[in-house]
């Protein structure tokens, strides 16, 4: 098996974190892919570290705004990874939050941008800005 290049790691990364966000019925594995001091700003308003950031996400999903039951996914697209040295990299990726049914409807966009560090377990998302309805 051939190895990935850090830039195909990273993007399997985002990947696996969107299929977490709307299949795992546990955060636990979602939040394995921060760091422990990550930081997630949305709105202008910083939560660090995995536990807050866990119960800031909980709370998304007792809402039914995203998670298992919720009927929502979350299309990562456009992703631009940038290496900035050996174990450190950006990442720049438009979303879609769509919600399926009878007829499929996009709630939200956005873009994500984050910051990543590659720690003994793998790369890992230190700092996630989520930005909504940019155009």
């Amino acid at each position: 098996m051939t190895a990935l290049s850090p830039v195909d790691e990273i993007r399997n990364l985002m990947a696996r974190f969107a299929f977490l966000a709307d299949g795992s019925p546990e955060l636990g594995p979602l939040l394995d892919l921060l760091t422990e001091d990550a930081e997630w700003v949305v709105g202008g308003t910083a939560t660090t570290g995995r536990a807050a950031i866990g119960e800031r996400l909980g709370g998304s999903r007792a809402a039914g705004v995203a998670g298992p039951g919720s009927g929502t996914r979350h299309l990562i697209t456009t992703l631009e990874v940038v290496p900035t040295g050996e174990d450190a990299a950006t990442a720049r990726s438009y979303w879609l939050l769509v919600a399926g049914g009878e007829t499929t409807e996009c709630r939200m966009v956005g873009e994500y941008r984050d910051t990543l560090r590659r720690t003994p377990d793998g790369w890992r998302i230190s700092r996630r800005e989520v930005v909504v309805g940019t155009a």
